[in-house]
This record gives C-alpha cells, sequence and structure tokens, in this order.
C-alpha cells in the first residue's frame, strides 16, 4: 500500500518513522514533508492547505491510504474531498470529516456539544457582537480568558491581566478583526486553576482505543514562564497504572465526545485529543483537537508496539475493535530545540545548517521546521528539531532526549531544560489526582454506544 502522510512537522515524521516500520506499507509520500520524512519516502511539494493538489496527487498516484497531520486541511475539508473521490480512486483515509473535525475548529461549537452531551468544561459565554461581550467583561461572575472561536494557528488564546487589556482584545478582535474569520466570535471563558493533561484515543467514528496519557509544556522558558508556544516538549507514560488512568478518562471525556458525533451524522475516524485540567472539583476538558498533538505524537508514537499502518487502515474502514492498539510499559520524553526568537519575533532571521553528532541508545531525532538544500539540511522557522527517548524511568527518558539534543551542531537555537518539571499526575503513575475517577470506572460506563 501507497501511504500519503499531509503534514510537515515533528508529528508527520513520527507518524511516517512509526509507519516506515510496517511490512503493509509499499511507499511513503509526505505533502510537503520536511528534510527528515525525505529520508523515509518521497516529498511532495504541496502546501497541506492545497486540497484540489493533494485529491488530484492521490488520484493519479494511486494512494492507498492518507493520513492527515495538521487541523487546517481538516477544517477545509480535505477529508471529505478525498471520500468524493470514485470508488477505484478512493482511498483510506485517517482523519476526521469537516463537519467532525469542527470540535477543534469551532470553540463555540465544541463549548456547545459539551453542554449537550454532560461533559464536565468550564462556564462560558459566546459573542460575535462587541458591545455585548465588552458588557459581559465588566461584570464577569469569575476570572476569565478570551478566546478566538476558530483557528488561530496558536495565536487566539488571552489571558487578559486588567479590565483595559481584556477590552483591548476584544477590540481587536469583534471591533477591528485581526485574526480574520477566526476572530469574528470569541468565547469568554472561566479561567480554570490545575495541572493539565493530554488523553488521545484513535476512532473509527464508534470504538475507540486509548492512548498513553501524555503533558506537554506549552510555555517558552524554564518554570512555565514566558509567552505561550506550539509546545516546547512532552512526557508520557505507558505504565500499567498509567494506561488504567487514561481508560477511566477516556470513558468520561473521550468516549461521549465520539458518540455524540457520531450521533449527530458527522462520525469522527481519526485522532481525538482532549486536553482536560484537574481542578478542585474534578477533571474538566479545556478543549478538543481533531488530530495528533505536537509534541506529543513525538512522545507517544514511539511507545507503540502495534503496527501503526494497520491501526489507521482498520480505524477508516470501521474496524478498530479488531486491531487494538498495545504500548510498551514505557515512559517516554519529547524536547524541541526552537530558534533563538521563537514565539518572541514573528520570523526567524536564520536558515541554519545542522549537524547531529550522536545516537544515544533509545533517542531519536525528529524535524519540526527543516528543509532539504543543495547542501544538506537545513533549520529554520520555529520548533526545528525534536530529540525523543523512551525508557522504564521518566528521568531516564529526559536524560536520553536532552543528551541528544546536546549533542546537535544547532545554532542560534534554545530549549527547555526542566520538562516533566511541575507534572505531578504521570511521575506519580496517576495516583491521588484530585477528582480521578475511581479505579476501573472505564470498564463500567455505559450509555454512549461505544466500545471502549
Amino acid at each position: 500500500m501507497k501511504v500519503l502522510v499531509v503534514g510537515s512537522g515533528g508529528r508527520e515524521h513520527a507518524i511516517g518513522w512509526k509507519l516506515s516500520q510496517s511490512s503493509g506499507v509499499d511507499a511513503l509520500r509526505f505533502a510537503p514533508g520536511n528534510a527528515g520524512t525525505a529520508g523515509l519516502g518521497r516529498n511532495i511539494a504541496l502546501a497541506a492547505s492545497d486540497i484540489a493538489g493533494i485529491v488530484d496527487f492521490v488520484r493519479s498516484e494511486g494512494v492507498g491510504l492518507v493520513i492527515i497531520g495538521p487541523e487546517l486541511p481538516l477544517s477545509l475539508g480535505l477529508a471529505d474531498a478525498l471520500h468524493a473521490l470514485p470508488p477505484r480512486f478512493r482511498p483510506l483515509c485517517f482523519g476526521p470529516t469537516q463537519a467532525a473535525a469542527r470540535i477543534e475548529s469551532s470553540k463555540a461549537f465544541a463549548k456547545d456539544f459539551m453542554v449537550r452531551h454532560s461533559i464536565p468544561t468550564a462556564d462560558f459565554r459566546i459573542f460575535s457582537v462587541l458591545e455585548p461581550a465588552l458588557d459581559f467583561i465588566r461584570n464577569a461572575p469569575w476570572p476569565f480568558v478570551i478566546k478566538a472561536s476558530g483557528l488561530a494557528s496558536g495565536k487566539g488564546v488571552f489571558i487578559p491581566e486588567s479590565g483595559s487589556e481584556a477590552e483591548d482584545v476584544l477590540i481587536s478582535l469583534l471591533g477591528e478583526g485581526v485574526l480574520g474569520q477566526a476572530g469574528r466570535e470569541v468565547v469568554i471563558e472561566e479561567r480554570l486553576e490545575g495541572e493539565e493533561l493530554s488523553l488521545l484515543c484513535f476512532s473509527d467514528g464508534k470504538n475507540i482505543s486509548l492512548m498513553p496519557p501524555a503533558q506537554d509544556h506549552k510555555r517558552l522558558f524554564e518554570g512555565d514562564r514566558g509567552p505561550n508556544t506550539g509546545g516546547m516538549g512532552a512526557i508520557a507514560s505507558a505504565s500499567p497504572e498509567s494506561m488504567a488512568f487514561a481508560e477511566n478518562l477516556g470513558a468520561r471525556f473521550l468516549a461521549p465526545a465520539i458518540a455524540g458525533l457520531a450521533a449527530q451524522g458527522s462520525p469522527f475516524v481519526g485522532a481525538l485529543y482532549a486536553g482536560l485540567i484537574f481542578t478542585g472539583s474534578g477533571p474538566k476538558v479545556l478543549e478538543y483537537n481533531c488530530r495528533f498533538g505536537d509534541p506529543e505524537a513525538e512522545a507517544i508514537i514511539p511507545l507503540l508496539e502495534s503496527d501503526l499502518a494497520s491501526i489507521l487502515a482498520a480505524c477508516a474502514e470501521g474496524e478498530l475493535a479488531t486491531h487494538p492498539a498495545t504500548w510498551k510499559p514505557l515512559a517516554a520524553a519529547a524536547a524541541f530545540a526552537v530558534s533563538e526568537t521563537y514565539a518572541i519575533q514573528s520570523e526567524d532571521p536564520h536558515s541554519r545548517a545542522f549537524a547531529d553528532y550522536g545516537l544515544p541508545r533509545g533517542s531519536l531525532l525528529f524535524h519540526g521546521s527543516t528543509r532539504l538544500s543543495d547542501s544538506g539540511p537545513i533549520a529554520s522557522g520555529g520548533r526545528l528539531l525534536c530529540a525523543a527517548a523512551s525508557a522504564p524511568r521518566l528521568e531516564e527518558a529526559l536524560d536520553l532526549a536532552y543528551s541528544r539534543l546536546a549533542r546537535l551542531d544547532l545554532p542560534h537555537s534554545r530549549w527547555r531544560k526542566d520538562l516533566g518539571s511541575g507534572r505531578s499526575i504521570l511521575r506519580s503513575g496517576a495516583r491521588d489526582v484530585p477528582g480521578s475517577p475511581p479505579p476501573h470506572a472505564a470498564l463500567s460506563y455505559a450509555g454512549s454506544g461505544v466500545d471502549i
């Protein structure tokens, strides 16, 4: 089977790396890919958002399976366009339809969806007109965050520190349209405090298979300080305790979402991601994503023992129940080296050649923002390279990942040196977490019509 992976980051390199180990994959293609994916197959000069171009390529090349990595092509309807091909050209597709992807592409839709399906989340209000939004924040009953409803490339969440700052945010979004269509509708949401967890599953629209729970680091600097980023790194655990914890949470936050989307006629096929926060009153959903997280994928995928191509194809065929995922009972870490200007200024002024001088046993190097040149691989942009490792203990995995980064010759870059710090849920084996469900709650879950 010829397989196409859509996307160009570390997530897509990690997916391609695992797919390359499958005996059922004859050829790998990436659109557009990066310098790392070029070593696994062939990169195609098609942007992930080029729906027509990707569909034409799939049809002409006889691609059998398409895996859609980023949220943008999902929100633009790439899966729908592939499903619409004549049967003889139609590939299997791992990635939700445009309607199902609204669980990420519209925060307003997602919040209303959670309320309808009794999924715990923060209190909120939705506005598309400036004056009512301003009136609300002047008398809001709780501390709040402001979120652009649409996809905003990680720039749509605002945590105002004063009333005037909050008014400025609303004026820029609803009055001036600084984020375009993404900010024409806003969600003003109760600000919650607590530790966060990333919970992901494979889904075929009916069944789910849980992935190891993960925790990422969004802030640029050590101590969770500085601006938000796409993710500076992540840790994950597939220990028996962590997997049992994930199953319990999956019954409360993933299975009802899959069932709810199916009930409204938009079954979700792909990787569903729930961003959870553990508050004093129990875990709640901060947001849903309609794809693998990045950098969570770089930590989670190396823990997969099963054949990834078989799992993704089974999801696309509605047969996930016959291909459950199995995991290595290890801990994992993924650490990104980023441009020294990442999240500080809009552009990276450096196009840097780089070299990898070491291969610590058990470590991997996934490419993010890289490309091939006549003289070799070039790194430029934001998140450049991701070192990943797995080991019996989290500290060992972190040491391996950091050792790999230390062996890079990568000018004008930085990375966080405190990954895992302040992340007690996975370190404690998910024991004694405030609001945790009772053991084996997942086994007695009923009412969703979903096998878990």
